[in-house]
């Protein structure tokens, strides 16, 4: 997992009911049907019950935003959390 606070990603984030459009650009492409969002994020995690409704909002997807915060990236390997995020300028 990586946890990102880039400011494209920050911004994208706080602007309310925007979406990320994966059809806009071929870098955006790679990650078409493989975004979630956590809108009930408030900044602080203080019970683990957060977190298992973040791995539930994250279902089978790799990239969890999180609202007007950033966004969490989850990939099958520990060291290799998620390869295209490398490409991505978050």
């Amino acid at each position: 997992m990586i946890h990102v606070h880039s400011p494209y990603i920050t911004a994208l984030t706080i602007c309310k009911d925007v979406l990320f459009e994966t059809r806009s650009s071929r870098q955006s492409a790679r990650f078409h049907g493989d975004v979630a969002y956590f809108d009930e994020y408030d900044g602080l995690l203080e019970a683990e019950s957060e977190g298992v409704r973040m791995a539930a909002a994250l279902g089978d997807r790799r990239v969890l935003l999180l609202r007007n915060h950033g966004a969490m990236v989850v990939g099958p390997h520990v060291d290799r959390p998620s390869p295209p995020l490398r490409w991505q300028p978050w």
